[in-house]
Formats: structure tokens, sequence, C-alpha cells
């Protein structure tokens, strides 16, 4: 026999033996593996976070990519509920999600929140869970928010609030008891539920839809400026486009 032919031969013979090795192989180790433990998802956690007090809270919902200097994009907004009230101590409250993403500094009286990541992708990993935010505070003076998913829960103090809200989706104050409300606004729908206030006053600037639902007791409104691109109903009752400022 030729020595090439013997050597194919001895390959023919031996592979069968290497895969019936390797098969009794891979079945004790499948006898012998243990279950593992499961990792279990943490994203749903609640983290709280004491805060000095502050008069005016500013939150900017457009994330700041280090990536690319100086550039923000808003992708997925962030909720933020918003609670003012006596019961009320200064803190924060977000999911573990966020907690890499999320940054604090009460400064001058003020307390701002914004998002950082390193790109876009990172930002985006955090988008199959529910961002959300949450202020509370005793007393406010002033509220601005920048690209955020607003909702006011409770605005109840003795002294007036100026709310100013830019580039949002949907703004939501659900309760307010206040002497005077000091509202701002554009490329907002903005819904006021209920509550009372001795004054609305209201700047409404491009794409600002205003609705102040029959359930809010107001003692007097006062229209500073309204955009031709905007519109409000207040108390229900649709505004007299002959009321307008130009």
């Amino acid at each position: 026999m030729k020595k090439s032919n013997l050597l194919i031969l001895i390959v023919l013979l031996l592979f069968p033996l290497g895969m019936l090795v390797h098969n009794l192989a891979l079945r004790a180790a499948f006898h012998d593996a243990r279950e593992q433990p499961v990792n279990d998802y943490h994203g749903d956690r609640m983290f709280h976070r004491t805060l000095p007090s502050y008069s005016h809270i500013v939150v900017e919902g457009g994330v700041r990519l280090k990536s690319a200097r100086k550039r923000r994009i808003s992708i997925n907004n962030v909720h933020t509920q918003i609670w003012v009230g006596p019961d009320n101590k200064p803190s924060l409250q977000f999911r573990a999600d966020m907690k890499p993403f999320i940054r604090t500094e009460v400064r001058n009286d003020t307390l701002y929140c914004w998002f950082e990541a390193d790109n876009s992708r990172d930002w985006m990993m955090v988008a199959r869970s529910y961002r959300e935010l949450t202020i509370r505070t005793g007393a406010i003076k002033s509220i601005r928010t920048d690209s955020v998913n607003l909702d006011i829960v409770q605005l109840a103090q003795d002294a007036p609030v100026a709310l100013q809200c830019t580039n949002m989706t949907v703004a939501n104050i659900q309760y307010v008891d206040i002497p005077l409300l000091d509202l701002k606004g554009n490329h907002t729908i903005m819904y006021i539920s209920g509550g009372k206030m001795d004054t609305l006053k209201y700047e409404l600037g491009a794409g600002m839809y205003l609705t102040v639902q029959a359930g809010l007791v107001i003692g007097k409104k006062e229209m500073v400026k309204t955009d031709p691109h905007s519109s409000f109903n207040i108390a229900g009752i649709p505004a007299d486009s002959t009321q307008l400022k130009k």
C-alpha cells in the first residue's frame, strides 16, 4: 500500500474516533454543569438625593455629548416631576438607569439639573426604560425647563412663581395654590388642571398652546403678549382673537 493511501486511511479511522471522544466530553460537561445565578435588572431601582435649599430650578433636558464639544441633543425627553409645598424637603429622585448621566448642582440659590453622555449611543442605551426625574422642595421662586416633559404635580405656596418652558412636548400642572403664576413659553403644549390663583399672567411664544381647564379658579387674567402661532383656551372658554395684543 502506498504511503499516501495509508495516511488517508489513518485519518479516516481517527476522525470518527475523535468525534466520539469529543461528544463524550461534551456529555460529561453537560451533566456536571451547575445552574448559574441570573443577574437581576436594577434599572427600576430609585435613588434619592438630599439637596441644599434653593429658590430657583433650572432643568436642561437635552443631553450634553462629551464627544462633541458644546453639542446637545434631545432624544426621548426625560419625564420631570416637580412637587412644591410645605411638606416637601429639597431632594432629587431618579431611576438607576439615569445615574451615570444625571448631573446636579446648587449654585447661587439655584438648582441646576442636566445630563451628560460620552456619545449618543450611550444615551440611547437607557431608552428602553422610562427616564424620569422627581424634584421636591418646600417653596420656589422660579422654574425654567428646556427639552423635558414636565409634570408639576403640586405648586402650593404663599409667594408668586415664574414658570418658563421652552422646546418641550407636553407640560402639565395638576394642582396650584399660589397668588400669581407668571407663565412664559414656546413650542409647548401646556395644561393647567385644578386649584386656584389670584392672577394668571401669560406670555406665549411661537408654538405655545395653553389650556386652562374649568377646574382652576382664577381671580384675574393678564395677557402680556401672544405670538400669532400660539393659541390658548382659558377656563374652557375660547379666547377672543380680537383681544390679542400685537
